[in-house]
């Protein structure tokens, strides 16, 4: 019998990936129940945004750092300005992680640089010589600083534009999962980002989630999840659902071979 049969998972991407996602935690065994920690909307203003877009042409690099934010530039370029996406195929695109190299190329959109998740100062260094270099940083309203701030100090000039928020679930879901931990009908969360895990955390509350198994993937969401107040107990060395799935097995496996 597979390890994570009689388990219930939560997971807390987006409600379109927790449906995907939800088929593969199922085929090992798993119950699963999802509670987005990113739902997606448009920004409260678009200027920003719009005026990177007019100023397109003088940016050496733009860099994605999700999948969301590659939907919602692409889109807004073309809603106001369609040509824009010919002088954006001229740059350097940088994305971080597998899934938004995928939407980009989706999106008709060869990346020059594919970098996998890590922390700010690693994902600087990947990114070589960036002195002088203008850099388009489109995000999340919530997304923190960290990887602006430290090309800064490495005299990129970088400009974060807005291009979606976050939205709460609805309330209904929220407190369906809030009675399930409480009553011990979740055994592990799964986290795929730092801005997903602050959203959770926020919603449900440092204390529930400290009695759930904590798996994450990549190094930037662990450090995320121990800055606010988590144990992490599982980290995918590949930022991939298959390789957090394998270990989370490990972990319930090496727990049930401790002695008691």
């Amino acid at each position: 019998m597979n390890v994570l049969s009689g388990k219930t998972i939560l997971l807390t991407r987006s409600r379109e990936m927790n449906k995907t996602d939800s088929l593969l935690v199922r085929k090992r065994g798993a119950t699963v129940l999802t509670l987005p920690g990113i739902t997606i909307g448009e920004p409260d203003s678009w200027g920003s945004c719009d005026a990177a877009i007019i100023r397109l042409r003088s940016y050496d690099s733009v860099v994605f750092t999700s999948a969301n934010a590659v939907k919602a530039f692409l889109g807004r370029i073309d809603a106001i300005n369609p040509g824009a996406r010919i002088v954006l195929a001229g740059k350097q695109l940088i994305a971080i992680g597998g899934k938004t190299q995928a939407a980009l190329n989706r999106s008709g959109l060869a990346t020059a640089v594919t970098l996998e998740a890590g922390t700010a100062a690693e994902l600087a260094r990947a990114m070589g010589d960036v002195t002088g270099r203008m850099i388009l940083f489109p995000k999340s309203d919530i997304a923190r600083d960290v990887l602006p701030s430290v090309l800064r100090a490495r005299d990129a000039v970088v400009d974060d534009i807005v291009v979606y928020k976050t939205l709460p679930p609805p309330a209904g879901d929220l407190n369906r999962i809030r009675n399930a931990i409480r009553t011990g009908g979740v055994n592990a969360v799964l986290f795929f980002s730092p801005s997903a895990l602050w959203n959770i955390v926020q919603m449900i509350g440092i204390r529930a989630i400290t009695e759930l198994t904590v798996a994450v993937i990549g190094s930037t969401t662990a450090s995320a999840a121990r800055q606010a107040g988590l144990e992490v107990d599982v980290v995918a060395p590949k930022p991939s659902l298959e390789s957090l799935l394998d270990s989370l097995e490990q972990y319930y496996k090496n727990k049930q071979t401790m002695p008691s």
